[in-house]
């Protein structure tokens, strides 16, 4: 087996192998290996005898750990072989160390527990980003894994999905950390990861591609189509509108309470005409509780992107983002002097403008009047292509 002299500059310097795994001692303490991945993971152990049998115990990873104390480590585990004891016994892989997985359930009991974001949004952060890890140990992720991991995101989607998911990682971490059951008490990896630029969008629907935008509605499902429209008259989340049950629509009044929101807290929505009359033929056509049911897991809507690119795509819409709804309807409402009040009511913003600070809570009639005018603005739209 080669054998270097472990510096900084010599482990960096040590290509990884083409396949597999290789492994490289230290010239100064010999029962100290370091084992290289072909995917460049390198990683300290002290490999020694006990009882006849080999024992390979993991010290961390370079450059998390360094030589020196790479070499103390090793140095410390012989001397205990030397007196009789095993210090394997209580370290190596043990059983208790959790995985990413039972890391991430932990994390997501106590945050919902405490009123942290919705469960939905930390639940899209898992099961889009975070489950790669799913099977692994704790101390197998290092600094460079996460920082691969918002590489990736940003290739595909912004700079705040990013930095949403790298401040969930590195919570769900310091929670192992901390706890007493967990037995990691390593680095946490998403430490180092810095934080992405979030671009400060004004991406809006605009009138004039209203007409564009309604005539590429036809080339989805009549279910997209509601759906998708509703939430352009209400400027609300999707998340929102996936979940919107019979029980908290009041047709009559034309208002909608919604249980539970992103903001934490109950909130009631107006409903314009054109909204009632999406509402009041999807209630003629289904028994079930939610007004967009589906055959998931929830038993409601889940899935509607490829529904939105489609539409994005045939109406020339460039990258116009979902999202983007809400900002259309607070343009329009404000290109019309709406009271900001207003707008952010509707919008259920809990940190709202400065105007809200001041104002009283906006009543449900003008919230109706606002998003009745919104509305009669689409429509209008649609048919000339007023280019506003």
């Amino acid at each position: 087996m080669e054998r270097i002299r472990f510096k900084k500059a010599n482990i960096n310097a040590i290509p990884p192998p083409s396949s597999g795994r290789t492994t490289i001692g230290d010239s100064d303490v010999k029962k100290l290996h370091l084992r290289i991945t072909s995917k460049g993971t390198k990683t300290y152990y002290y490999v020694g005898k006990h009882r006849r049998k080999t024992v390979w115990i993991k010290i961390g990873i370079h450059p998390e750990i360094s030589p020196q104390i790479a070499r103390a480590k090793a140095l410390e585990y012989a001397a205990a072989y030397a007196k009789g004891e095993d210090p394997a016994a209580d370290i190596r892989y043990d059983k208790d160390e959790w995985t990413v997985e039972k890391a991430w359930q932990a994390y997501r009991e106590r945050h919902v527990r405490r009123g942290g974001k919705s469960l939905e949004t930390i639940d899209g952060y898992w099961n889009h980003y975070l489950s790669i890890w799913a099977r692994k140990s704790l101390s197998d992720i290092t600094v460079a894994d996460a920082k691969k991991l918002r590489r990736q995101i940003l290739e595909k989607r912004s700079g705040a999905t990013a930095n949403r998911v790298r401040a969930t990682g590195h919570a769900l971490f310091n929670l192992a950390i901390a706890d007493d059951v967990c037995t990691f008490s390593g680095f946490n990896p998403f430490a180092k990861v810095e934080k992405s630029k979030e671009s400060n969008r004004k991406s809006r629907l605009k009138l004039s591609q209203m007409p564009r935008f309604f005539a590429a509605l036809d080339d989805v499902s009549l279910t997209m189509q509601d759906f998708i429209t509703i939430a352009l008259l209400t400027g609300r989340r999707a998340g929102d509108i996936k979940s919107m049950r019979w029980v908290d629509l009041d047709i009559d009044g034309a208002m909608w309470a919604i249980p539970d929101t992103k903001a934490n807290e109950p909130q009631e929505v107006a409903l314009s005409d054109p909204t009632l009359a999406i509402l009041r033929k999807r209630r003629k056509e289904t028994k079930s509780q939610w007004v967009f049911p589906a055959g998931s897991r929830s038993g409601h809507l889940e899935e509607y992107k490829k529904a939105w690119q489609r539409i994005r795509k045939n109406a020339g819409l460039g990258d116009l983002w979902f999202h983007d709804l809400r900002r259309s309807l607070s343009s329009i409402a404000q290109d019309r002097n709406i009271s900001a009040a207003v707008v952010g009511a509707q919008l259920g913003h809990k940190d709202a403008a400065t105007t809200l600070k001041f104002y009283t809570e906006p009543s449900g009639a003008a919230k109706r009047d606002a998003v009745n005018l919104v509305a009669s603005i689409i429509a209008d739209a649609s048919q000339s292509g007023t280019s506003k």
